[in-house]
């Protein structure tokens, strides 16, 4: 029998880093058939774990006048500044709409972050 150990780290610069948020988050995880039993392939393994659930799960709430959208739609939202990393073309999933048909017809949206168009384009 042989312990093989992998671990990865957050980009230092991304959301979820500890410096970011203000303390680190751990995860330990034991996995019994690693094949090949070597530490690269634990390395790899760490690394696509990590990526798997470094996920955000960000909604942006916003008013707006009417706009011909509903749930499920899937939206393109541009945040021209902002903190560093949320700025910029955003793809999102229409989570929720309220609509209130007086006047100039105010819509409430949620929308569900789905990935960053610019992220999409550079991969």
């Amino acid at each position: 029998q042989r312990e093989v150990h992998g671990s990865a780290t957050v980009w230092q610069l991304a959301h979820q880093h500890r410096s970011n948020r203000g303390y680190r988050v751990t995860d330990h995880i034991e996995v019994r058939d690693l094949q090949p039993t070597t530490a690269m392939r634990a390395q790899q393994l760490a690394r696509e774990y990590l990526e798997r659930d470094s996920n955000e799960n960000i909604e942006w709430q916003l008013d707006t006048i009417y706009l011909p959208v509903w749930e499920g739609d899937v939206v393109e939202l541009y945040v021209p500044d902002g903190q560093e990393g949320y700025t910029g073309l955003r793809k999102c999933l229409v989570k929720s709409v309220s609509l209130s048909l007086d006047g100039a017809m105010p819509m409430k949206l949620t929308l569900k972050e789905t990935s960053n168009v610019e992220e999409e384009e550079v991969q």
